[in-house]
């Protein structure tokens, strides 16, 4: 059961992310407010982030992915939760620490794409950790 409702590959936590973003679109359009953009914009940045093809494709789902793929799940969570709050007309109890979860997730994110970008080390991903390296000396 947790699998299927945190699980990073679960479709559950796909479809939160899908209703709370048409929830949230419909909530700003009707009444904008602009902690609930900063929400939104947040969760899209996270979501970004994933997104981006980080690595060739044959090392997809490796290194940073992997957090990026996991940072979905809370940010799915905390989008449809504050969208459900803000609708029942609980503002700012939900919102201020929804934004600060969210704040935190995306610094996150911001530091491990700066050291994405300062590595330039020739190595391939999961070298040492995937134990890729054993391959090498068993030959």
């Amino acid at each position: 059961m947790l699998q299927f409702l945190f699980h990073r590959n679960s479709r559950f936590p796909r479809c939160l992310e899908g209703v709370g973003t048409l929830l949230a679109l419909i909530t700003l359009y009707q009444s904008f407010h602009p902690l609930m953009l900063l929400i939104v914009l947040l969760c899209l940045f996270i979501c970004g982030c994933d997104w981006y093809p980080w690595y060739p494709p044959a090392d997809r789902g490796l290194g940073i992915q992997v957090h990026f793929r996991k940072a979905r799940i809370p940010a799915a969570y905390i989008l449809v939760i504050t969208t459900w709050a803000y609708l029942s007309g609980l503002t700012y109890p939900v919102m201020v620490p929804a934004l600060v979860g969210l704040l935190v997730v995306t610094t996150v994110n911001g530091i491990l794409i700066y050291f994405h970008w300062q590595d330039k080390d020739p190595l391939p991903i999961n070298y040492f950790s995937a134990n890729k390296y054993l391959g090498l000396t068993q030959k």
